[in-house]
């Protein structure tokens, strides 16, 4: 017995501290040497992080939004989506994946949301290596109440972007940047608990000032900007002129980044629907240039811009042209970018993920081939 208690205390005292694998990436060109924000990519080198969401190509073609959740010796292990909720609402699987590093071939950081510009670490630049220490490499998942009327909690989970960490939550199958402002009362919290008089559905007829607190407008939308006061879906059949001055900075933000390559597998086929409100049946003439537009159907004629979910007639912007899916003739002074298109496409420079139609321009980008000048697919 008290040999059998003196062999327990000394395998007490031996016992080794729970070793953690850690997978970190080091310039080819020099040595590791990372500050406490190591895991910014950079010319010192980088970890990867349990418990981040990171934007992943596996190889030239796919992208995920990859959740870590694991490093092994050997491998990393990662959700495919933010959560099983939006998973569903995106109507696909949620899959959890164990890769090699050696599979990963950049990690995209987000600039830009709106104009969907990327920095991209091709990480052929550095040699990756698994390591091991008594504390992980991991990030703090916080959970919020983000109504203070309302008994919901949120997780709060850090999205690694070109600025540094962002932190997104999930709510109906959507996620929003955390902003980090909490809603003090009901009436605060518009878009959970939107005040009675706001939910009234508004129908005007002949002519009406833009921006409105309608719904929809049948005749002629005439103003500053094309949109709903509380923002809200809006939907002109007729005729809509308007200013729409903030596309016009959008589309000189965008020309600074004209020349920067954009990767097909980087173009989402999908959208958040929430974020597009604005629905036009006719003609539209826009100094500016139209934003947050789910349907448009008919001329849209933009001095700047024109970005949409759904797309079909005839877009003729001086700068870009952005949809999710287009059918007819999309026509730019600099760029016009799609993720899906059947019809025509007339740019500077033009690239569409999965096209049959016909491009014209400088050079113009497709999935079956890259061309200058003219390019085809059918």
């Amino acid at each position: 017995m008290l040999y059998s208690l003196m062999v327990c205390m000394q395998l007490g005292a031996t016992a080794q501290p729970k070793q953690y694998a850690l997978l970190r990436y080091v310039p080819k060109n020099g040595n590791f040497s990372a500050d406490k924000n190591d895991y910014q990519p950079g010319k010192k080198g980088f970890y990867l992080y349990e418990n981040c969401i990171y934007t992943l190509l596996l190889g030239k073609d796919q992208q995920l939004n990859a959740r870590i959740i694991g490093i092994k010796k050997d491998s990393i292990v990662f959700t495919t989506h933010f959560n099983a909720a939006v998973a569903a609402k995106q109507k696909n699987r949620f899959d959890t994946m164990t890769v090699s590093p050696a599979a990963i071939s950049t990690i995209r950081l987000i600039g830009d949301r709106i104009m969907g510009i990327f920095h991209n670490v091709a990480l052929d630049k550095y040699k990756y290596e698994f390591v091991t220490d008594t504390l992980p490499k991991r990030m703090y998942i916080d959970t919020i109440q983000l109504y203070t009327n309302l008994p919901e909690k949120y997780e709060l989970v850090p999205f690694l972007t070109e600025q540094g960490l962002n932190l997104l939550y999930e709510e109906d199958g959507l996620t929003y940047y955390f902003q980090g402002r909490l809603a003090k009362d009901t009436a605060q919290a518009v878009e959970k608990r939107p005040k009675k008089d706001d939910s009234i559905f508004r129908r005007k007829n002949l002519a009406w000032a833009l921006p409105t607190r309608a719904n929809e407008i049948n005749g002629l939308a005439l103003g500053a900007h094309t949109g709903q006061l509380y923002g809200r879906k809006l939907t002109i059949n007729g005729l809509n002129i308007s200013a729409d001055v903030p596309a016009v900075f959008m589309t000189l933000m965008g020309s600074v980044t004209m020349l920067m390559k954009i990767p097909l597998a980087s173009i989402r086929d999908s959208a958040d629907v929430d974020w597009h409100i604005t629905n036009i049946n006719g003609l539209s003439v826009s100094l500016g240039g139209l934003m947050r537009c789910r349907y448009l159907n008919g001329i849209m004629l933009n001095g700047g811009m024109c970005m949409a979910m759904n797309a079909r007639g005839l877009f003729i912007s001086g700068g870009y042209n952005m949809f999710t899916d287009f059918k007819g003739i999309s026509i730019a002074g600099l760029r016009n970018i799609a993720a899906k298109g059947r019809g025509i496409q007339i740019g500077l420079f033009n690239i569409c993920k999965h096209f049959k139609g016909l491009q014209i321009g400088l050079w113009n980008v497709n999935n079956k081939r890259k061309m200058p000048f003219f390019n085809w697919a059918g």
